[in-house]
């Protein structure tokens, strides 16, 4: 589990952001390649790095929560273009992230609704009904090939 509010894996922290550390969320500081702001939930090293190599091809460096509470928490904070959503993570899963994220997007008119992508290894068909019934729009099944992210990105962001 993480115990940082924005922490990105250590490996990759050096060689995509000098600047970031422990509680800091790397924001302004992103790749002058996209303004895309991608919030990703994933409680486990490995899944955050494979997500971070991923997005990295299209210059985007997302902000990184290790449970679901702080992934609302960060989404009440800032703003974001996509939110990738593990389901099963410590503290708050997913689901009740979800269910809060959007209660606060009701909650706030003015603020633009985001997609929120279950990423996640599996799922029945009956999950995922329920998945899209609480406020999931998509599923994006780990681990994720690079066709498959940019599929994602160009449904959800543009």
């Amino acid at each position: 589990m993480n115990s940082n509010l924005y922490e990105m894996p250590a490996s990759l922290t050096t060689q995509w952001s000098p600047a970031f550390s422990g509680d800091q969320a790397h924001s302004a500081q992103q790749s002058d390649a996209t303004t895309m702001r991608v919030l990703l939930a994933e409680d486990i090293r490995d899944n955050q790095i494979r997500a971070c190599e991923l997005l990295s091809r299209w210059g985007i460096i997302p902000v990184i929560a290790g449970n679901g509470l702080r992934a609302v928490k960060i989404f009440q904070e800032q703003m974001f273009d996509l939110i990738l959503m593990d389901i099963s993570m410590p503290v708050m899963d997913g689901l009740e992230a979800t269910m809060q994220i959007r209660r606060k997007e009701l909650a706030h008119p003015d603020r633009p609704r985001c997609p929120i992508v279950a990423y996640t290894s599996g799922g029945t068909a009956n999950d995922r009904a329920l998945w899209q019934k609480i406020g999931m729009d998509a599923v994006l099944n780990k681990p994720s090939q690079p066709e498959q992210m940019e599929a994602c990105l160009r449904q959800w962001c543009g």
